[in-house]
């Protein structure tokens, strides 16, 4: 939901954090003992500053641990999570930067990406123009996740069935396997 609730962004006062902890808290006591589920806070956060969101990410996770939940956390960045902007300073910081002080006493958290391959990196075109340049924001992602020590997920790509779309595809998704040491998954 773009880390709203509603018309009420999360972190505001009409959604404090402690909501978003409250609600994390009761999804992780139903499902802490599946160890098939796995927890993806928020779907593309991108009205939020990186500073503001690290809060909410942070109580939501403190409070999914409370319950001796050890699932796997998928945490997004802001500006929709792209792996072509994660490194790119804004206000409020840059995701690469910011989102490394993530707090989870289970130490099982990844961080999720997403990355389309039209011109704007929105999916919503039918041609790829960027996949060059989407393939290459996966491989910077890669590398700041070998440089400091973290787990990622790629959580949404995709692309249509154009030959420059599929052969984009396929050189993420094999990059992903290929880097297994860092990597947890796509979807």
């Amino acid at each position: 939901n773009y880390a709203y609730y509603g018309k009420d962004r999360i972190g505001s006062d009409a959604v404090p954090d402690s909501a978003f902890a409250d609600f994390w808290q009761r999804l992780a006591e139903d499902y802490k003992e599946d160890e098939g589920v796995q927890f993806g806070l928020m779907n593309e956060p991108y009205d939020v500053t990186a500073t503001q969101w690290l809060a909410s990410v942070n109580v939501a996770i403190a409070a999914i641990r409370q319950t001796g939940a050890t699932n796997l956390v998928l945490v997004p960045g802001t500006i929709w999570t792209g792996a072509h902007s994660w490194e790119e300073e804004r206000e409020g910081g840059a995701n690469g930067t910011v989102m490394l002080a993530v707090e989870d006493p289970a130490g099982n958290h990844a961080y999720e990406v997403h990355q389309y391959l039209d011109a704007d990196f929105s999916g919503k075109a039918k041609t790829c123009e960027r996949s060059d340049d989407a393939v290459k924001a996966l491989e910077r992602f890669t590398d700041w996740l070998k440089r400091n020590g973290k787990r990622g997920f790629l959580g949404e790509f995709g692309g249509s069935a154009d030959p420059a779309c599929l052969d984009g595809l396929a050189r993420m998704t094999a990059l992903v396997g290929r880097e297994t040491g860092v990597w947890t998954g796509w979807t």
